[in-house]
């Protein structure tokens, strides 16, 4: 398997977890939905007294109810409940299940619940009861009959998506599904035809059933059902995100290159094991002689987005382009490319190992979903990113509330001047963490939804009444970076930011704006056992002048070239800045402050974090950190096998000491490793590292060391690691530069002769 960054495998992780997460819900309405402001004072009020014994919270819970018999609160109590269970409270989370079945006799979802509760506890005939009664009221819930299986069945195989890949059925079990598959939109969607006509649906259909026979495959049939749910143009609907097609296609049948679709072109980025005939950013322009924009068009009929936005289909593209491209092209076992200025077709050897799914790693991430930095030395010009808005009332939302206000403080501290807010890759999330921003960044009182329209809504929700400013908001200047991968509650945001003219927005089009069609209702087909889910409400932000079909618009136009792209150049955060470099006088803290910095072979993988990272957020250190990896790094078998390295670039003015390097990577690695859980599950110490200086020369500090950590990625077990470091100071400039090299090899193997090839450049600490 091809090296990934540490920031690709906790991003793909999340994802996972998000979608599945998702699926878990057992056909329910998701949690996308802003509570009435009843519902949100209970869950607030159950979160303040989360340690209080079981009995005071239950007691919370009945006299809310008696207080407010309008009101329904079974969908937030039973998310508390699965809170509970997620944090391994599963006793707890049985009484509140017990609750809502009690309460809301009539809902499937509840007794789907009660029973995975008692089922997880080893209660199996009271699960199965309760499975059952789950069926009886919603026959559609495939959740309840696979677990009946489950308990029923304990030793029976089911096949697994990979088993599934060349698998066929009847072509009347295909069609009878793709019937299934149009009704089920036709009758959950609240607005199927609002991008889309019902002569378009009828036409799709009839196109398929007319190509579909009994030796249609498994994988066939998916991707014709993607194209089906993309052509209702609603990014809340669709398949498994391309994660199951991806996990299913066998890597022989890969295409065998990386590519990246820019613009009308489809660069190669890596060659993979074909660089002795193909280059790095040669343009393709046919596949197994078939034209490149009649590829990439077939492939975006398949690919869900909102309305008609195309550059969310062209992020998502570039995330799966060795599967998608195969899926496109029926499958063939060999492929040959045509490369711009090359008349004769080049065939491919097979590629050894799976790319996708792709991330780009331009942008510095700070292993989390909130950062705040600073991007000169007086803190006048700050980045905030905002990589998600899923923070909720029944859960995480206090975490989102205490980021923004400390950091607001901060800037408002330091009189921080111009503030760039970066929302690319920001999914969305609830309309609570959206508001409570806006209300910092706002200049008058502001409604936020003109529409809000869910399953159980009793009065108006939270989202359609007054919102009143902070006491303190931010009145310097604003600046908005924005991509396609913006989705869902991002459009509400932005398209707020664009009709109240908030600041200069930068970047692409938006994956999303003011019209969101939301929630979900999970669904599985009845013969292939394909899963998919549909939205189920509608929210609209108040920016109702914007059109719906197209997403919110930047007003200065910037998108990644290929060189800009192969370079580790992230554009639009530079033309924010140079527009900030054109009102005031700025002094950069370094060269190097928001970009790669290190000498390195450019065919390693490599990653941008910001300093200190949401898993480690007890760092002293600020700065920035360029991470490359050996290739072979996570790889068990590899003789590179956790060898890689890092380089902090940091604010410090003061001298950084041993005991300075030694506490941050104990905190650094303490948090990589989950050694707040890893330790007492596994009986293992926290991180210890050793450092020791061995010489000083040229300017710079030489050490010599260990770490003694857990395997938290791959083998579960301690690991030690040799460890090298170069600490350069940089007084003039008043930053620090440290570059570590870690192996789990000893010193004098092939992976230290590669890791010490990764070097820091002599130019460091020049303004």
């Amino acid at each position: 398997m091809k090296a990934k960054q540490f920031a690709s495998l906790l991003t793909i992780v999340l994802l996972l977890f998000t979608f599945s997460t998702c699926l878990a819900q057992e056909n329910s309405t998701s949690e996308i939905v802003s509570p009435s402001s009843i519902e949100r004072s209970l869950t607030t009020q159950l979160n303040r007294i989360k340690n209080a014994p079981l009995n005071e919270r239950v007691a919370l819970y009945q006299s809310y109810k008696l207080a407010h018999p309008g009101v329904n609160l079974e969908e937030e109590i039973n998310l508390y409940g699965y809170n509970q269970m997620w944090s391994g409270n599963t006793e707890e989370a049985l009484v509140f299940f017990e609750l809502v079945v009690k309460d809301y006799p009539d809902s499937f979802n509840a007794y789907d619940s009660y029973a995975e509760a008692l089922m997880n506890l080893g209660r199996n005939e009271e699960a199965i009861a309760n499975y059952e009664r789950s069926l009886e009221l919603n026959p559609a819930n495939y959740n309840a009959e696979d677990k009946l299986e489950e308990i029923r069945f304990p030793n029976k195989k089911r096949l697994s998506i990979e088993q599934k890949f060349d698998l066929t059925y009847q072509a009347e079990q295909y069609e009878s599904d793709l019937d299934q598959l149009v009704d089920d939109i036709l009758e959950n969607h609240p607005n199927p035809f609002k991008f889309t006509t019902k002569e378009e649906w009828a036409n799709v259909l009839a196109a398929k059933k007319a190509i579909i026979t009994d030796k249609t495959t498994f994988a066939e049939f998916s991707w014709h059902c993607n194209e089906i749910v993309a052509l209702m143009n609603c990014s809340h609907s669709g398949m498994s995100g391309f994660w199951n097609e991806n996990r299913m296609l066998p890597q022989t049948l890969r295409f065998p290159l990386q590519t990246r679709w820019i613009d009308d072109g489809l660069y190669v980025i890596d060659p993979l094991d074909n660089a002795d005939q193909v280059k790095v950013k040669d343009r393709i322009v046919a596949i197994n002689g078939k034209a490149v924009t009649e590829i990439l068009e077939d492939i975006s009929s398949h690919i869900v987005s909102q309305g008609h936005i195309e550059t969310s289909k062209r992020h998502k593209f570039n995330m799966f382009s060795t599967s998608m491209i195969a899926n496109s092209l029926g499958f063939p076992v060999d492929y040959e490319v045509t490369i711009r200025g090359s008349k004769r077709p080049i065939p491919l050897n097979p590629s050894s190992v799976n790319p996708d799914p792709a991330r780009d790693p331009n942008r510095a991430d700070c292993g989390g979903d909130l950062c705040l930095s600073y991007l000169d030395t007086e803190k006048k010009i700050a980045l905030l990113t905002i990589q998600s808005f899923n923070y909720y009332e029944s859960g995480n939302y206090d975490e989102f509330v205490k980021f923004i206000d400390v950091n607001m403080n901060e800037m408002l501290q330091h009189g921080t001047q111009h503030l760039i807010i970066d929302v690319r890759g920001n999914g969305g999330g609830s309309p609570e963490s959206s508001i409570y921003l806006l209300r910092y960044l706002m200049r008058k009182p502001f409604v936020y939804s003109s529409k809000a329209d869910f399953p159980g809504k009793t009065e108006a929700s939270e989202s359609e009444k007054l919102q009143q400013l902070h006491a303190e908001s931010f009145e310097g200047k604003l600046y908005f970076l924005i991509d396609g991968q913006g989705n869902s509650t991002t459009g509400h945001f932005m398209s707020l930011v664009k009709t109240n003219q908030l600041g200069t927005i930068i970047g692409e089009e938006l994956g999303s704006n003011q019209f969101c069609n939301a929630g979900m209702t999970n669904l599985r087909l009845k013969n292939t056992k394909i899963e998919f889910h549909v939205a189920n409400n509608t929210h609209v932000s108040t920016a109702t002048t914007l059109p719906d079909e197209v997403g919110i618009l930047p007003d200065h136009q910037v998108t990644q070239s290929v060189d800009a792209y192969l370079e580790g150049k992230d554009v639009v955060k530079d033309y924010a800045i140079d527009l900030i470099r054109e009102q005031t006088e700025w002094r950069p803290a370094s060269p190097y402050h928001a970009s790669y910095f290190l000498q390195a072979d450019n065919q390693l993988s490599k990653e941008l974090f910001q300093i200190p990272l949401s898993f480690a957020p007890d760092m002293s250190l600020r700065g920035l950190e360029d991470a490359r990896f050996l290739t072979g790094w996570n790889d068990t078998d590899s003789e590179y096998f956790w060898s890689y390295a890092f380089a902090w670039n940091l604010i410090q003015k003061e001298a950084v000491t041993t005991a300075d390097l030694v506490v941050n990577l104990q905190k650094y690695f303490d948090g990589l490793m989950r050694m707040d859980r890893n330790s007492e599950v596994h009986g293992v110490p926290l991180t210890s590292v050793v450092l020791e200086k061995t010489k000083s020369s040229g300017g710079k500090q030489f050490y010599e060391g260990s770490v003694v950590t857990f395997d938290n990625f791959f083998q579960k077990k301690p690991l030690t690691f040799k460890m090298t470091a170069e600490l350069l100071q940089c007084q003039d400039i008043g930053r620090s530069i440290i570059l570590f090299r870690f192996s789990k090899r000893g010193y004098g193997t092939k992976a230290w002769a590669e890791l010490n090839k990764i070097m820091l450049p002599v130019d460091l600490c020049r303004e």
